[in-house]
């Protein structure tokens, strides 16, 4: 009863302050999800995400942790947060004190919206409040913890908002639901239902609907609901609310964060978080992520923690052909400046799309995704066009595999005025013939994708079905052992035709009708045939035997493995040249054993490694930085230079049962000591080398 009073009274109200509106949604999931997201959004492609707030006085958090954390991070004494508040600032210094020195004093709302616009972005979502509670403009639902009551005393929702409205890009804001350390509410405590409730009711729902009448926001992102369900945070109330809202309700879109039942479920869109995206969905959905690793400006962020404009490119010409927004983040220093680097940044992405947005905007996602790796499709929404983008200039030409444009189709370079030279190819595909004059003009930062128009909606070739093994399928290079079994997936009326000497397969080559085996280094080619048609391009299949290494003979092995440890700051194995610091023997293969210095250090391990059954051993390397292994002096694994532990490389090597000879080469330039080695006989398990697997000749 308490809570149908609760509904009643909140859409009650709504009608008298928001006036009559002919509601067409009421607060229940069949009613809300008969919503469709405003068109606006899917056309949009780029969003400008920004976290800016108490957080980015102290803007310190580990490289790879969020800056905007901090709050939570100082209360619960976590380091390194907790190591540096009390060096910088004094164990006694509380964390609302920073909002003394949360300033405006270079802060240019006219000249951020020129930024976003400039960056090609269609909308910018600001953080109106995140986890701590402070709130970017005078919430009277939070006194004393806004930044008229207490910081800066300036609107900064108002003032921005106004800004970004003189500009072709729309304004929206994050929410954040729940507030860690609010009075009525604490959500690090498992508190009582009836807590949450009250929190709800008394702050949450009158501010966020204050929030909404005063600035009319487009977009709304919220967040933080993962420890409760829709039910608590009485979201479908609210939704229903935003649906029918007058001022709004035709055009507001918001993300799907209204409660841990309805994450990838409901709402206008799915929100990811620094991920490669989605791509088995027709529903809107957005990749939002910091041009670093943190939303929040990190000062402890460096150079390489920050995306390069080549990659934020490829990224999201990767997630725009999945069907997907990129929700691009910047974090402004504590006084009001974009940092250069994110301002370099947007500036990038804009020219890029002055360029290439016509196969950005107003497209969808394509039959095909991709081409490959290098290549990504879109089609435009009226289906006048299919983009292909590709991360390689193609030089002299460009072979796209999954397309066939229609008789007399016009195929442009975006960004060249002249129509290109085309022809199709039966089993190779469509070939693009680029001219000698325009070869050499394509520069920075063209050079992250370029993209080419072909009018009209083309036909599709069918997918050319991967050949395929035991173990592996969808692969064109394999190694194995001895022989190997090799089949196709049966399709009804589906015909290969296939060779097994690298020449080109045609309708005298092998039908194929059953599984076959080979036994040597061999190049499969194939083509698929349906319906009395091609249906395919020509593909192939690498296979290379490989022989058994024999092991070593070793007299008294025991545990453990030498090394040897220099010091110097190198960006990779190439540029090492330093003297022999020391060497000695480990019990385990990690630097933590081995190195006394911070940074800029390099240690090379060698020993044994005992096989105990013959096989063909897939290695797997991640290091911070860079790393690489030897097996019986061949370089099976190559993950050089400087990156972070999440970038693995992967080799294999084929050996005989007993002991073989292990090098692993390791540098740390800055950041983590992170030096992993696994391995895997049956592409399943993984197997970590440690010291209980390497050995030394004693």
């Amino acid at each position: 009863m308490k809570k149908l009073h609760l509904i009643f009274l909140i859409l009650f109200f709504s009608t008298i302050l928001f006036g009559q509106n002919n509601t067409k949604y009421i607060p229940d999931w069949n009613s809300l999800d008969q919503r469709e997201t405003p068109e606006w959004f899917r056309d949009a492609k780029l969003g400008i995400f920004i976290h800016w707030g108490v957080y980015s006085v102290p803007s310190f958090n580990a490289k790879g942790e969020y800056a905007e954390w901090y709050y939570k991070y100082w209360r619960e004494k976590r380091e390194p947060v907790w190591d540096f508040h009390k060096k910088v600032y004094g164990e006694d210094f509380h964390y609302k004190n920073f909002a003394k020195d949360f300033k405006t004093t270079f802060y240019d709302p006219d000249e951020w919206a020129g930024y976003f616009e400039n960056s090609g972005a269609k909308y910018v979502i600001l953080t109106s409040k995140h986890h701590d509670g402070y709130c970017l403009w005078g919430s009277k639902h939070r006194p004393g913890w806004n930044v008229i009551d207490n910081g800066p005393g300036v609107d900064i929702i108002g003032t921005l908002t106004d800004a970004v409205r003189k500009t072709s890009v729309r304004m929206g804001l994050y929410y954040s639901l729940p507030e860690w350390y609010n009075p009525i509410y604490e959500w690090t405590n498992d508190s009582p239902k009836g807590k949450v409730e009250k929190y709800v009711q008394e702050q949450m729902i009158p501010q966020f609907t204050d929030l909404v009448n005063t600035y009319k926001p487009d977009i709304i992102f919220a967040d933080g609901d993962w420890d409760h369900t829709s039910e608590v945070w009485q979201s479908k109330q609210i939704l229903a609310w935003l649906y029918n809202h007058p001022a709004i309700g035709e055009y507001v879109v918001v993300n799907d964060r209204w409660g841990k039942d309805v994450n990838f479920k409901r709402g206008g869109y799915f929100a990811t978080e620094y991920t490669t995206g989605m791509s088995n969905t027709s529903h809107p959905w957005e990749e939002c992520r910091g041009i670093g690793d943190s939303f929040g400006f990190n000062r402890n962020e460096s150079i390489y923690e920050y995306q390069t404009s080549e990659d934020l490119i490829r990224m999201f010409v990767d997630l725009v052909s999945n069907g997907g927004n990129l929700l691009l983040n910047i974090g402004p220093t504590a006084d009001g400046r974009i940092p250069v680097i994110m301002q370099e940044r947007l500036l990038q992405m804009g020219e890029w799309l002055e360029t290439n947005g016509e196969g950005i905007y107003e497209t969808r996602k394509w039959v095909h995704q991709n081409d490959g790796y290098n290549v990504r499709y879109t089609i435009k929404k009226d289906s006048s066009a299919v983009y292909a983008f590709t991360y390689e200039w193609p030089k002299n030409k460009l072979n796209l595999l999954q397309i066939k444009p229609d008789t007399g189709s016009e195929i442009y370079l975006l960004g060249y005025d002249k129509p290109l030279e085309w022809e199709f190819i039966d089993r190779e595909g469509t070939i693009i013939h680029i001219p000698a004059e325009i070869r050499d003009e394509f520069r920075f930062p063209e050079t992250a994708a370029y993209g080419f128009k072909i009018i009209g909606e083309p036909s599709v070739l069918s997918e050319a079905y991967n050949i395929e093994t035991k173990d592996n399928n969808d692969f064109d290079k394999l190694n194995f052992v001895d022989e190997i079994e090799l089949y196709f997936p049966e399709k009804p009326g589906t015909h290969y035709y296939y060779t097994t000497d690298g020449s080109e397969p045609d309708y005298n080559s092998t039908k194929y009708e059953a599984p076959f085996k080979v036994n040597k280094t061999s190049t499969v080619k194939y083509f698929v045939q349906a319906g009395g048609k091609v249906r395919s391009i020509t593909r192939q299949v690498v296979l290379n035997k490989l022989e058994y290494d024999s092991p070593h003979k070793i007299e008294n092995p025991v545990q453990g493995i030498r090394y040897k440890y220099y010091e110097q700051n190198i960006e990779s194995f190439s540029g090492m040249n330093s003297k022999l610091l020391r060497e000695g023997i480990s019990k385990k293969l990690h630097p933590n054993d081995v190195s006394n210095a911070g940074d800029h250090y390099q240690i090379i391990f060698e020993g044994y490694l005992k096989a105990d059954t013959k096989g063909l051993y897939k290695f797997f390397l991640r290091s911070d930085d860079g790393s690489r292994l030897y097996i019986n002096d061949k370089l099976i694994v190559d993950n050089d230079g400087r990156h972070d532990s999440s970038d693995e490389k992967i080799g294999e090597v084929a050996l005989d049962e007993g002991y073989q000879k292990i090098r692993v080469e390791y540098f740390e330039a800055e950041g983590d000591d992170e030096l992993i080695l696994e391995y895997t006989l049956d592409n399943i398990s993984r197997t970590k080398v440690t010291g209980e697997n390497i050995f030394i000749e004693n």
